[in-house]
């Protein structure tokens, strides 16, 4: 299946290109979009390891991401991405950034609507998932307002500055 752009009443949701690179370095190298993931480039050629995974998943047929355009000017806001495409049990796994500028604005909530109706719609899956840190309220806040219910805590899950991380995994069924 080739990856679609998704259009919301504010937003273009377009596959992401070699030419939203910039974009991509501004988010992962900002430590406060970053503050809650595991993963940080600090330089703009260390953003050629996302890029390729961006373009492996998509060529795969493994996971989609799509830069988040305001629809009027075009900026690009932030990348939200669903990936671990498993299509024999119809679940895949949520990511997502903007960028501060647009953050408490509506755009995360309207993206991931868009998103989600298509990974029912069009990729006719069961069940999507997100992984957080247990102090992302933000983040909290944005999936339970689409539904999303915490299925529980993967504990010491990940190792981020040297030290063992709790995940808390969200679960939503479209069913």
């Amino acid at each position: 299946m080739q990856q679609q752009t998704l259009y919301t009443p504010g937003l273009v949701l377009r596959p992401v290109e070699e030419g939203d690179r910039q974009k991509v370095f501004e988010g992962f190298s900002n430590p406060e979009v970053t503050r809650y993931f595991d993963i940080t480039y600090p330089t703009y050629e260390s953003t050629s390891v996302q890029m390729e995974w961006y373009a492996s998943n998509r060529k795969e047929q493994s996971g989609f991401a799509w830069a988040v355009c305001d629809k009027s000017s075009g900026e690009v806001m932030g990348v939200f991405s669903i990936y671990f495409i498993n299509r024999k049990h119809q679940r895949a796994e949520l990511g997502y950034w903007l960028l501060p500028p647009y953050w408490n604005k509506g755009f995360a909530t309207e993206a991931l609507m868009a998103i989600i109706s298509y990974a029912k719609n069009k990729l006719y899956l069961h069940r999507l998932s997100a992984e957080i840190e247990p102090a992302n309220t933000a983040s909290k806040k944005l999936l339970q307002k689409l539904g999303f219910k915490r299925d529980g805590i993967l504990r010491d899950y990940e190792i981020k500055n040297g030290q063992f991380q709790d995940l808390e995994i969200w679960g939503l069924l479209l069913a």
